[in-house]
């Protein structure tokens, strides 16, 4: 089977927020492990949706569920019935809830659900077993990340003829984690290009190109994948090719183990474009913790040991997707897998170019317990960042989701700008949320941002602390403040879930108008003396009004780079000034008289119309009415 796919279509996005009673169907689309896939079963998960109640589900010690430690409640995300925990007493008593699964070997699957709620992660836990009684905590493979509000997390994975039981099993649950809408279907590949794939499963990314890695799905083979140290292509020496990897794909298996450059190596690279945005994905299990590594090279001999992922110790099936930027200095992305044992296994490499799905885009971000909108205060000198009523005069409520500034270190991360040019951060000596035109410093602010979709709404994270940010929503003009710190002051009223409304963009020139002030100023003071050069002072008036022109700007770049046309301007009218400014030997009297209308052009003396002229002649300048 030619997997050239895992990177998903878009359509059937919707379909993540449906609750069990609409089931996804045979032939949807199901998002997992970064990717959509199409679901290729029906839901093998009994009462996923606790209609049953707890039928089905035991507690640690494999015995019913007891109601003083779990009860099901109305009210889920999408209004379905979900489980809520009431105790924490331990990772396989009483207050753990759990539930084994039997499926076919050499198959892939996915599960998703529903969740919410500070459980101890670590006893939170998926992984595949040999039998219906065993625990999956030495075998996991998947752990879903905290969140405080409905996240809805998946997973996909492939069975062995060893290991075909799904185990899940919740233990160690703070009295406020609730879970639903357990999920569990066989599933097979998407479409590539246009598709969408996933960070931390709730941003998304599009697919701009198709798997840049030729032979990723070992279709044709060995070709093209070389023995560490590039001594040479691998062979059957060192690895065999197998059927039935995941999604059915090929896969090679290393037959013994080895050292950096032995006949169980494996080593590639990719030369990238600095300036673009890429998903890198693949499939490992039997590896040894910290032998195989991601890295971003200098040059396409070496790894530099600059690594951005190291494969964990894995007996099962596991995807890894990362999401990253390269730079100038490293452009090749190498992946050098060596100290291979016998039975460590690759499958399903896939190299993508993508953009973020928000990215481009502008959006006014309206608070979903409020209506009130997320704005900035245009008009005065605060450059507050607040929620306010929706059309209050001297706010501005449209924001573009910038990536124009971003750095490889955060690749995933957004800026949010308003229409002139300012972008949201947060002052590190004031720690105040404003709006500055200044470029991102990293070493004066601490704002990027990530917006992330959670059952059906969007939160806006802080990039760099994950803190959620948002209002005690109950006030016009309150100023936005983050979970973590201010929202303390406010616990029960924060409000940080927001609603995206997309709405048309187009920039303001106030940022470039501000920062031609000091031109504006000189071309207003140096009226006099910039009648003796017309054309240059033409040429000048007509650059200020060509930097003010933004209708053809889509971003804060486009912005900068008016900007950046004014000091040359400013420094060739100038110029020009110096230059002529000792002309003091011409003869007024005999010299000819020269005319220029009120906007610097010259004209012909001899057919003047009605009206008001300048004339020059000599070293003299007079205005003139005819």
């Amino acid at each position: 089977m030619n997997v050239k796919l895992l990177f998903a279509a878009a359509v059937g996005l919707a379909s993540l927020g449906a609750s069990a009673a609409t089931p996804h169907p045979v032939g949807s689309q199901i998002m997992a492990n970064g990717f959509t896939y199409t679901v290729a079963g029906e839901n093998l998960f009994p009462n996923g949706d606790f209609t049953q109640g707890l039928e089905g589900w035991t507690n640690g010690t494999y015995n019913p569920c007891g109601a003083e430690f779990f009860e099901v409640r109305e009210g889920g995300p999408n209004g379905e019935k979900y489980l809520n925990a009431l105790g924490n007493t331990g990772s396989g008593g009483d207050a753990t809830i759990r539930r084994n699964i039997q499926l076919e070997p050499n198959k892939t699957y996915v599960l998703s659900f529903y969740h919410k709620g500070n459980g101890n992660s670590e006893y939170i836990c998926t992984g595949l077993v040999n039998d219906l009684t065993a625990d999956p905590g030495a075998a996991r493979f998947f752990q879903p990340i905290k969140s405080d509000v409905w996240t809805l997390s998946g997973v996909a994975f492939t069975t062995t003829e060893a290991t075909s039981v799904l185990g899940i099993k919740l233990g160690w649950l703070a009295n406020n984690f609730s879970a639903t809408d357990f999920f569990l279907a066989e599933v097979a590949p998407c479409a590539t290009l246009g598709g969408t794939i996933t960070k931390d499963y709730d941003q998304r990314y599009i697919v701009k190109s198709e798997n840049l890695i030729a032979n990723g799905d070992f279709s044709q083979g060995y070709e093209g994948w070389m023995l560490g140290q590039y001594q040479g292509q691998i062979s059957e020496e060192g690895w065999d090719l197998l059927e039935n990897g995941p999604l059915g794909a090929k896969y090679i298996c290393a037959k013994a183990g080895g050292g950096s450059g032995g006949t169980s190596s494996l080593i590639k690279n990719v030369k990238l474009d600095p300036n673009k945005l890429y998903a890198f994905s693949f499939w490992y299990k039997g590896v040894v913790a910290g032998n195989s590594r991601v890295t971003l090279s200098g040059n396409e001999n070496t790894d530099d040991n600059n690594k951005i992922f190291n494969c964990d110790g894995n007996a099962n099936w596991k995807q890894k997707t990362m999401v990253f930027r390269p730079t100038e200095a490293r452009p090749y992305l190498v992946f050098n897998f060596a100290w291979n044992e016998a039975g460590t296994s690759f499958a399903n490499f896939n190299l993508v170019e993508v953009e973020d799905a928000l990215a481009g885009k502008a959006f006014r971000f309206k608070q979903k317990d409020t209506g009130l909108l997320w704005s900035t205060v245009a008009l005065d000198d605060n450059n507050r960042l607040v929620v306010a009523d929706p059309d209050q005069e001297g706010y501005e409520y449209v924001f573009l989701v910038d990536q124009s500034a971003l750095t490889a270190a955060r690749p995933q991360a957004l800026n949010l700008t308003s229409a002139d040019g300012r972008t949201v951060c947060r002052r590190k000596d004031t720690n105040k949320w404003e709006m500055l035109y200044a470029d991102i410093n990293r070493d004066e602010i601490r704002a990027m941002f990530n917006v992330r979709e959670h059952a059906g709404v969007y939160y806006v994270y802080n990039h760099d602390s994950n803190n959620i940010l948002g209002t005690d929503g109950l006030t016009h003009n309150s100023y936005i403040f983050n979970d973590k710190g201010y929202g303390k002051n406010v616990e029960g009223k924060f409000t940080a879930a927001v609603e995206l409304e997309e709405v048309p963009y187009a920039f303001s020139n106030r940022w470039v108008k501000e920062e031609a002030a000091e031109a504006e100023a000189f071309y207003a003071s140096s009226e006099n003396v910039g009648q003796w050069v017309p054309e240059a002072r033409a040429e000048f008036r007509a650059a200020l009004d060509a930097a003010y022109d933004v209708t053809a700007c889509t971003s804060v770049q486009d912005i900068k780079d008016k900007i950046a046309t004014i000091a040359p301007a400013l420094e060739a009218y100038k110029a020009v000034l110096a230059a002529n400014a000792g002309i003091e030997s011409i003869d007024a009297a005999n010299a000819a008289a020269k005319y220029f209308d009120i906007n610097g052009r010259a004209v012909d003396a001899a057919n003047l119309q009605n009206g008001v002229y300048i004339v020059r002649q000599g070293n003299t300048v007079t205005k003139v009415v005819r």
